[in-house]
């Protein structure tokens, strides 16, 4: 399965999010990483408990023999002040993206970023109380329509907030990169 991971850039000397450097690659590896570990090894379950789910008449199976995916990922990285600065994508920007046939039928990861909350956690490095953290999936279904993505909120300013605000020793930052890489499977 195809993730899209698509950041949000204000401007190209200005970006205001992650950029595509060795530790976004790390962090973006490591969630891709363990999706596959896990989907690599599901637990499996013996044949007498799982429900009938074919015909054996027809020679079908009468469980799943296997459930394995493989996730790759893509990295987009999208300049354009008009996009930056809210959590939720404009239905421009989704019009955009959708017109384009590398974003269609794949799972789209939108690391977005609100205006304040950049303002507040990462230029004067104080929390804000209003900040969306929380992440945000529009509903799946069996087939992959374009409409379909997940919102990865605010993630860079909680990331530079919390390097900062730790004492930036080298084990510290390699916790918190592999926390956010771990919270993004």
């Amino acid at each position: 399965m195809k993730l899209n991971f698509i950041v949000l850039l204000k401007e190209p000397n200005n970006p205001c999010n992650f950029v595509d450097d060795e530790m976004f690659d790390e962090i973006i590896s490591g969630a891709v990483s363990t999706l596959n570990y896990h989907y690599d090894n599901l637990v499996n379950v013996p044949q007498n408990s799982l429900i009938v789910c074919f015909d054996n008449a027809l020679g079908e199976p009468v469980y799943f023999p296997s459930v394995k995916l493989e996730f790759f990922s893509q990295k987009v990285f999208l300049t354009n002040s008009e996009y930056w600065g809210s959590v939720f994508p404009s239905s421009t920007l989704l019009s955009t993206i959708y017109s384009n046939e590398d974003y269609i039928k794949t799972l789209n990861i939108f690391f977005t970023i609100n205006e304040q909350t950049y303002t507040l956690m990462v230029e004067q490095n104080t929390i804000d109380p209003n900040a969306i953290t929380s992440n945000y999936a529009t509903l799946p279904s069996l087939y992959i329509p374009h409409n379909q993505y997940i919102l990865m909120p605010n993630k860079y300013a909680e990331f530079v907030y919390r390097v900062n605000n730790v004492q930036p020793l080298h084990d510290e930052i390699e916790y918190t990169k592999a926390k956010f890489a771990s919270a993004n499977h």
